[in-house]
């Protein structure tokens, strides 16, 4: 018969075999458990490694695939990473040789580098930065940089990178184009002609200084107007005839006489060429044109038409009232006077007698020695008195011509009697 004290331990014992059994099944139970997990999470990780090996090519086909340079460096300016074109661009290669930005700055461009490597860093990126560097062989280049700064997981900044663009050739482009520009504004505005650049419309876009002088505008007023408005109307049914063929892409230029009006209302001729400036699409984009004045030539040769006119008129005539009369009358019309006299020396009398009148006057008889006209009869020499009020050996005559124009008229050098 057993004890008490037997019994408990029996009892004991079998309880702690069953929590052990209850123990090895859990235990049993959360290895498996573990070993699905462990086995679960491999393929997680060898997944994840497939992405991040998948990732790392396709970045690394991105960043050997760039056209332009790019670099990544530390806070001090130290290349880190570098592509190809890079590397072929600036001359330096990482690899062999160690390369810090700082050694490539333009001198001149020095502060202007510094300044913006500040703005980068508070503001953690900058755009269109353009400055000159100094390649590996000390050849000179224009370079536009957009940059942007790495932090690390704290969100402190850690490194810098950027993509740089070689705009050599355009900063050489652009810098051409300026001296062209240059060069055309000092042609044009040292030009005869008197040049208009106008839109579709007419509007006047631009002029140079021989058209502001030619027709007394300040540019100022001449860009409020259009070139209709400083031209005669009773020319533009012709002129606008060749404009719209200019504007329908019939003509690419046309050449007309056209008569413009100066700010103080005077007429002014102008031989006028018209071109066309067109866009890629061939409509028109501007009109540009060229004025050269011809007013004091269409008037020598209305002069000397008068002149061969007056010619034919008094030839076969013999008589000097006739001729004279002629004479009178032809030079009203050719020079625009309100009168023209001549007169006849009378050496016996010592007299100018008045033999032909194209208007009023009453001084008909001259004494030599008296008057304007007795002047330029003994001197020979012709005289323009722009104000005759202001003239002491002036005769008052029938009406008082501001102006006078006296000529004498020889007849075989000597002066006609």
């Amino acid at each position: 018969m057993n004890s008490p004290k037997s019994e408990i331990l029996q009892k004991a014992l079998a309880r702690e075999k069953l929590a052990r059994k209850e123990a090895e099944k859990i235990l049993e139970e959360k290895s498996l458990e573990l070993f699905n997990k462990s086995k679960e999470l491999l393929a997680i990780n060898e997944n994840l490694a497939k992405v991040i090996d998948q990732k790392t090519i396709e970045f690394k086909g991105i960043f050997d695939n760039i056209i332009d340079s790019y670099i990544l460096m530390d806070l001090y300016g130290n290349v880190l990473k570098m592509n190809k074109p890079a590397v072929n661009f600036f001359g330096f290669d990482i690899k062999n040789e160690q390369f810090n930005v700082s050694e490539i700055l333009y001198e001149d461009d020095f502060e202007y580098a510094q300044k913006s490597f500040k703005k980068l860093l508070i503001e953690g990126s900058f755009k269109n930065y353009q400055s000159r560097i100094y390649t590996k062989s000390k050849e000179v280049k224009w370079v536009q940089i957009n940059s942007s700064i790495v932090t690390d997981t704290t969100g402190i900044p850690a490194f810098a990178h950027g993509i740089i663009r070689d705009i050599t050739k355009a900063k050489q482009q652009q810098q051409d184009f300026e001296e062209q520009k240059q060069q055309l504004d000092a042609i044009v505005d040292n030009s005869f002609l008197g040049i208009v650049l106008s839109n579709k419309e007419g509007k006047v876009l631009k002029t140079n200084t021989a058209l502001e002088n030619l027709l007394n505008y300040p540019q100022e007023e001449l860009l409020n107007l259009k070139v209709d408005d400083i031209t005669l109307k009773e020319d533009n049914d012709v002129f606008h005839k060749y404009i719209n063929d200019l504007n329908n892409g019939k003509t690419d230029h046309f050449t007309l006489k056209r008569r413009y009006q100066s700010k103080k209302g005077e007429i002014i001729w102008g031989k006028t060429n018209v071109a066309a400036v067109r866009k890629t699409n061939k409509s028109l984009h501007y009109q540009v044109f060229l004025i050269e004045d011809i007013t004091e030539e269409l008037k020598k040769g209305a002069l000397l038409e008068a002149l061969n006119n007056l010619m034919s008129s008094i030839l076969g005539k013999t008589n000097i009232y006739e001729i004279s009369l002629e004479i009178a009358e032809k030079i009203i019309g050719l020079l625009d006077f309100e009168n023209c006299v001549i007169y006849l020396l009378d050496k016996e009398k010592q007299v100018l007698q008045q033999i032909a009148s194209y208007g009023k006057s009453s001084n008909k008889i001259v004494p030599l020695g008296e008057g304007v006209i007795s002047t330029v009869a003994e001197t020979g020499i012709p005289e323009i008195i722009s104000d005759v009020s202001k003239d002491p050996r002036y005769l008052m005559d029938t009406e008082l011509n501001i102006r006078k124009l006296l000529y004498p008229l020889f007849q075989v050098k000597k002066l006609s009697e």
